[in-house]
């Protein structure tokens, strides 16, 4: 039974660690000769962050396709959770972690810009 428990934090550490490398790569994750690794992590890293953090604003304004756009977000990367990460498997979700990040971005003006202008925010973006 001892096995049986340490297989499973085993797994569970394994599964954390790609979950990590998926969503905030290291630069370790590109070829050696690769060219501009630094950059292409830090554009990964800031822009999956920022898409955790446009749904979290989705849901805090309970926006009405908020679930939706988070499976579509999450969902075809559990597979790899399991497997194997590779950097490439993300780009099928590239295109939504820009928008939900941007996404971010208007929300934050939106509140930044209704303090200086001591109007309401638009806390309602359909």
């Amino acid at each position: 039974m001892p096995h049986c428990v340490d297989q499973l934090f085993s797994f569970v550490r394994l599964t954390v660690q790609r979950i990590k490398f998926f969503w905030f790569p290291a630069v370790d994750m590109w070829p050696r000769g690769a060219s501009l690794r630094s950059l292409k992590s830090g554009i990964f890293t800031l822009t999956g962050f920022a898409a955790f953090l446009g749904l979290g604003g989705l849901f805090l304004v309970r926006n009405e396709h908020r679930w939706l756009l988070a499976s579509a977000l999450i969902g075809p990367s559990l597979l790899y959770f399991l497997t194997h990460v590779d950097m490439r498997y993300r780009y099928r979700v590239w295109g939504l972690t820009i928008l939900l990040s941007f996404n971010l971005i208007c929300m934050v003006l939106s509140v930044i810009l209704s303090n200086l202008l001591n109007n309401p925010p638009a806390t309602d973006l359909r």
